[in-house]
């Protein structure tokens, strides 16, 4: 963990070519018990679980969070991916968006409680300019202050209640795991990368997801027919940035998250799902 950011907790992210790679290295880092070094780690060792025999796995599908609609490659993975799981035993639920657009209020607010002063000065001190989406993020970014104690006691509570009402949201689905996009496309053109809450959500939440890769852009099927709804302003800002043709080719990949502490769990129902269906087992160059 960075120490001193309790407000958006911050933990190793992995990146591998191998779902492999990413149980060996979540594995070795536990094994080693970091929380005898770090007590505001929790001491839990890397669990084995097993997928169940006696009943189905049951998946929620988040199709978009009511914000940003992905474009149209991710929603043709999501399409393939659970058309393709309908053919073994897995239930399949489709997961209504709960209040995305109040997560990004409560987790851009605590991104910066010192109102962005400390990288401000790494940037200044470096002599370079600020690049655009830094200057985004902490200047143009009006929910981005100085905090005082009292108004950084209040978005802790508003971030405690909204975690509390979003477990009860996912209890009452009753799934095991949630498939969704992991952004509202594929790798973005520098500069553009300005709607986060497809990952942000689940780092407000501390819910672990898993990405993975599903296939490449086809620009003469990935186009915009039967996506005519927009669902407001930003929706419609992401939706420009689609082309299919400079974008043909690009890996598509989607990701399963699950409750806290449920690492290994989505990790083994992310293997069990591969298995069956044979998504790629390696990165998509």
């Amino acid at each position: 963990m960075m120490a001193g950011a309790d407000t958006v907790e911050t933990v190793l992210g992995p990146l591998s070519t191998t779902l492999e790679g990413i149980k060996l290295f979540m594995k070795v880092i536990i094994d080693t018990e970091p929380w005898l070094e770090e007590p505001a780690l929790i001491p839990m060792p890397w669990r084995l679980f097993v997928i169940p025999e006696d009943r189905p796995l049951r998946i929620g599908v988040l199709w978009h969070d009511g914000i940003v609609r992905p474009h149209p490659p991710v929603t043709r993975a999501l399409q393939q991916v659970i058309e393709a799981l309908k053919g073994y035993n897995f239930d399949i639920v489709d997961f209504s968006p709960h209040l995305h657009d109040e997560a990004w209020a409560i987790l851009s607010s605590l991104y910066y409680p010192d109102g962005g002063e400390a990288d401000s000065e790494d940037i200044a001190s470096s002599g370079e300019p600020w690049r655009p989406l830094s200057k985004w993020i902490i200047k143009d970014n009006p929910c981005v202050k100085k905090l005082s104690v009292g108004e950084l006691a209040y978005w802790f509570e508003e971030r405690e209640a909204y975690r509390k009402e979003y477990a009860l949201h996912w209890k009452k689905y009753d799934i095991d795991a949630l498939l969704c996009p992991v952004g509202p496309g594929v790798a973005p053109k520098h500069n553009t990368a300005k709607y986060w809450s497809y990952t942000s959500q689940w780092n407000l939440l501390d819910y672990p997801g898993l990405i993975f890769p599903v296939f490449k852009v086809e620009k003469d099927v990935d186009v915009w027919t039967g996506y005519e709804q927009i669902l407001g302003e930003l929706d419609q800002e992401n939706r420009e940035l689609w082309n299919p043709e400079e974008f043909h080719g690009a890996p598509v990949g989607l990701q399963i998250v699950g409750r806290r502490f449920e690492d290994e769990k989505i990790v083994a129902i992310l293997e069990h799902i591969t298995d069956k269906i044979g998504l790629p087992r390696q990165a998509l160059i």
